[in-house]
């Protein structure tokens, strides 16, 4: 089996990703997939598709491939 988790990409969630070095800055830098770096750690956003609210899961995530998405959970928040 292949190391990481995939990404459940159509399912009516928005993902963004917080370098985690910004985390908890006012003005920290919310991230797409397609801004990503693999191998840095970033801090998980969850959004409604329709941008009603966003969340902070508390997950550090790490990305281990591009194509398809795939990720290790690295710590929290």
């Amino acid at each position: 089996t292949e190391k990481g988790m995939l990404l459940l990409l159509k399912a009516g969630i928005f993902y963004e990703f917080v370098p985690l070095e910004e985390y908890g800055k006012p003005d920290a830098k919310r991230l797409t997939l397609k801004d990503i770096a693999l191998h840095k750690d970033y801090a998980l956003i969850l959004t409604t598709n329709s941008g009603l609210w966003a969340y902070s899961i508390g997950d550090v995530v790490r990305f281990i491939s591009k194509n398809p998405y795939r990720v290790v959970v690295s710590g929290r928040t």
